[in-house]
């Protein structure tokens, strides 16, 4: 029995690769769509917190995961934006001079209003 082999020593970068490029067996679209899927998956779970992840851990398509999770925080973060909404509606000036500190507390309130969104 023979054993092909090739002398990989003095081969140059582009040698190789064409050589490994005719050993790899090639995939098909829905083997690569799989593997795009996969990726995107386990993407999506590295970026959640603990408590968060084992809400969707039994899901395993990117877009099932993110339709549970924007139905579990989309009402809260309606309802903290409407807060914040009430608070910076209500923030009135106080008879006190101390412009800076209201300044300040209306720029908090932006901020946070702005990246609540």
């Amino acid at each position: 029995m023979k054993v092909k082999t090739c002398s990989t020593e003095k081969m140059n970068d582009n040698e190789w690769v064409t050589l490994r490029e005719k050993d790899k067996p090639k995939k098909t679209m829905t083997e690569a769509g799989e593997d795009l899927k996969d990726v995107a998956t386990s993407t999506i779970l590295l970026c959640l917190a603990n408590n968060t992840r084992w809400k969707v851990l039994s899901l395993t398509d990117p877009a099932d995961i993110l339709g549970k999770l924007e139905s579990q925080y989309k009402s809260k973060l309606l309802t903290s934006s409407l807060h914040l909404k009430k608070r910076l509606f209500g923030l009135q000036m106080t008879q006190e001079p101390n412009f800076n500190q209201h300044l300040d507390e209306f720029n908090k309130l932006m901020m946070d209003w702005i990246l609540s969104r």
